[in-house]
Parts: C-alpha cells; structure tokens; sequence
C-alpha cells in the first residue's frame, strides 16, 4: 500500500480506514475530519486561483542617459529620479488599451488610480478618462538595443525625455540618450 506525505502525518482519512486502524476517533470524529479537510483544500484552490488570476507584472523606467533615474511618482507628481528599490511609486504595469495594438496606458502600482499622461500639456501621474489618447504611449524600439522610447498619442511629437533635467514631455532629437528608456521587470 502506498502512503502518502499528508497520510502519514494523519492528515487525510482514506474512507476505507477501520476502527481497527484508528482506535482513538470515533467515526464522528473522522466525519468532521473529512469534512474539515475538504473544506481547507477548497480554500487553498481558491487562494491559488485568486492569486494566479491577479497576477501582474510590475515594471520600471530607467533612463539610459542617467540610469539612476527612474520615472516614479512618489511624491505625488510624475518624475524622474533616483529610488528605493521597494518602492512602489516606482513601479508601473504596462497596460493594454481595448481595441488597441501598439499603445499601452502606464498605470501606477502604487497609486493604482494614477496613469502617466500628458493631458494639461505636461507629463502628469493622475487619474484619467478612459478615452484620453493623453493617456496612452506608444513604446518605440530604438533600433539595435533593448531600449525604448515613450511617444504619446495624442501629441505624436511629444516624447517623455530627462534632456533638461527633470522628467519631461517634448519633441525630441532621435539620439537623445536622455529619450531611452529600459523597461526592468521588478515582480
């Protein structure tokens, strides 16, 4: 007969066990046991499906001009700059947008309300309208590396950059390290 590691800790009754093979419970006992033991696995499937189901990928934006900035919005506004590594005003999940294929929306993971946008004509981290193109970039592949630029769509000129210091949006040249992003999965 095989055992498994839950049966020999007592942990799960076969309905074939006797009195004989469990002298000291009752079969009230091994009822509420049964009953009991399902109950628990019913609850670690649902934890494992519930967790499996939100399950996100989390992402960073670190420059390629000045790699210790980070765009991050920690302090309530949208910026680039150095950061903690768990922080998660840090951290972005990189969106799709519905009926869209080459744009993604930038949501906040520690203001998950927050999306990147451009609507006021400057970069912004604040809730948004479902439609606002101001809301959703393009994420352009400079061509021979890993990284990337951010274009906005709704100002097609507009790309997020740390030319001038601080995080902005702008027209760009197209060797601007300062326009290049590298996407870092942080979870």
């Amino acid at each position: 007969m095989t055992t498994t590691f839950f049966s020999r800790l007592g942990l799960f009754a076969s309905p074939k066990l006797s009195s004989a093979s469990l002298p000291s419970l009752s079969s009230a006992m091994q009822g509420w046991r049964q009953l009991v033991l399902r109950a628990l696995s019913f609850c670690v499937l649902l934890v494992s499906f519930s967790s499996a189901a939100n399950a996100q990928s989390y992402s960073q934006f670190q420059n390629r001009w000045k790699p210790e900035q980070v765009i991050h919005n920690e302090y309530g506004f949208a910026q680039a700059g150095p950061v903690q590594p768990a922080w998660e005003s840090a951290m972005w999940v990189i969106e799709s947008v519905p009926g869209e294929v080459e744009y993604r929306r930038l949501r906040s993971v520690w203001k998950a309300d927050h999306y990147l946008h451009i609507e006021n004509g400057r970069i912004q981290a604040g809730p948004i309208e479902s439609g606002w193109h101001s809301a959703m970039w393009e994420l352009e592949t400079v061509k021979g590396s890993s990284f990337v630029r951010l274009r906005n769509r709704w100002q097609e000129n507009q790309y997020l950059h740390i030319e001038n210091g601080s995080l902005q949006s702008g027209s760009i040249s197209p060797g601007w390290h300062s326009a290049m992003w590298n996407i870092k999965a942080v979870r």
